[in-house]
């Protein structure tokens, strides 16, 4: 890996690793510089601290477009960069600038390996918040992390929208000279996948996580590498009426807009991983949240339910199509039994049978209790017959169930999730 730092100021090189990395530790570097980091699987990212931008290229290509730094205060945008960005009609003009109060450069270690990391200091004008971006770029393997650091909070951080959050970083503006050959995927549950070709900002709306590959299969994935449950990745037109370019657009991260405050000293981060092959980078992108977890892999070999093979009777299934019955049998736990019978006799173990949930449960009571047409004998009898693990699952609490009454719960407003059609969690 080598990193490069250019500027107004001249720069002396006085020791080098054999890698070309730079050895200081947490050097200060002056406002006004360009930051220059690249490892060997061809990641890099430049930062222009005059400008208030930054660019990450793959194999010398920019995938996601310039980037910047914006932050939502007292309903104004301060941002970075000078970058034409129109305001939402929620917020007020004008446009305000971060104050760049500090750069500095350093080496570590941590879990995922050596890195060569760059750490902005930004002030934001009328409020009282400090906040930190920081690159991290890691020699061995193909990592970027993007990190947002509060080392004092920042109260009142709601911009109302969980959307929208109040610091937005990294923030990728996509334009009318922007890399158009990308495929594009991302997952919005299980029955909604959605694909895209052109710009790495083609599908709009929640992409976390974000997948791009090109004719060649070189891959990109962007994603949370912290905070999970409030981490946010959309993909929003910043067009206006003033704005000439239609194809103009922003890639935004961050926390969500609905959390209240930001407590002192917080930490959040997004990652992006390159490589060559889809399903291969996918497994690198895996690993590295494996890694930083501190977890391995499972062995497939590890358990009754990953050594052999599980029956599951969801939709599709046969079973589950033609109403859990068969002639000659009296209830479904009947053809269960059966099904464990003749298995056996082939010499066939099965790991685990599946118990589906909302047509073998009392779904429509808002019940976790199976049907008693279909169990007359119940779950743990079936379980003791057959010897075997039962997997049982449910997706959420009936609002009109009796579970609310018994248990404590969280209700979330109804809508505030895309695409969710439950009010309870």
């Amino acid at each position: 890996m080598k990193r490069v730092d250019f500027g107004v100021f001249a720069v002396s090189i006085a020791v080098l690793f054999s890698t070309g990395v730079w050895a200081a530790q947490g050097t200060p570097g002056p406002v006004g510089k360009v930051y220059s980091l690249q490892n060997k699987f061809g990641l890099s990212v430049s930062i222009n601290t005059k400008e208030g931008r930054y660019t990450t290229t793959y194999k010398e290509r920019s995938w996601l477009g310039p980037g910047i730094v914006s932050v939502l205060a007292k309903n104004h945008w301060y941002r970075s960069s000078d970058i034409k960005f129109p305001d939402a009609t929620a917020f007020h003009p004008p446009q305000g600038k971060l104050i760049l109060t500090g750069a500095s450069s350093s080496s570590g270690t941590d879990r995922l390996g050596t890195y060569d990391s760059v750490s902005l200091t930004w002030k934001v004008p009328a409020v009282d918040v400090k906040l930190v971006t920081s690159f991290r770029l890691y020699r061995d393997v193909p990592y970027l992390v993007f990190g947002q650091e509060f080392p004092e909070g920042f109260k009142d951080y709601a911009s109302g929208n969980w959307i929208v959050p109040s610091v937005v970083f990294p923030q990728f503006i996509s334009a009318r000279r922007a890399r158009s050959d990308l495929y594009s995927w991302v997952s919005g549950g299980m029955f909604s996948h959605r694909f895209g070709y052109g710009t790495a900002s083609s599908l709009e709306g929640t992409v976390d996580l974000l997948l791009l590959a090109d004719n060649n299969y070189d891959t990109m994935l962007l994603s949370p590498f912290a905070n999970y449950l409030v981490a946010t990745q959309q993909s929003a037109p910043v067009a206006s009426q003033d704005e000439t370019d239609p194809a103009k657009a922003a890639i935004n991260c961050g926390i969500e807009g609905l959390v209240d405050e930001i407590p002192v000293g917080y930490k959040h981060e997004h990652l992006l991983v390159a490589g060559t092959g889809i399903d291969r980078t996918f497994r690198e992108w895996g690993q590295a949240l494996l890694t930083k977890a501190g977890k391995q892999i499972p062995s497939k070999y590890e358990g009754d339910t990953m050594k052999y093979p599980v029956y599951w009777d969801d939709y599709g299934a046969y079973y589950r199509e033609h109403g859990f019955k068969e002639e000659g049998y009296n209830s479904y736990e009947d053809i269960i039994l059966g099904i464990a019978k003749e298995a056996k006799e082939h010499g066939l173990r099965i790991g685990a049978y599946q118990v589906q949930d909302s047509d073998q449960l009392l779904y429509d009571q808002g019940l976790f209790e199976p049907r008693k047409d279909l169990f007359p004998h119940g779950l743990a009898w079936l379980h003791e017959q057959l010897g075997a693990p039962l997997e049982a699952y449910i997706c959420w609490l009936a609002p009109n169930g009796p579970y609310r009454k018994k248990y404590p719960y969280w209700e979330s407003p109804k809508g505030s999730v895309l695409g969710a059609s439950m009010g309870d969690v």
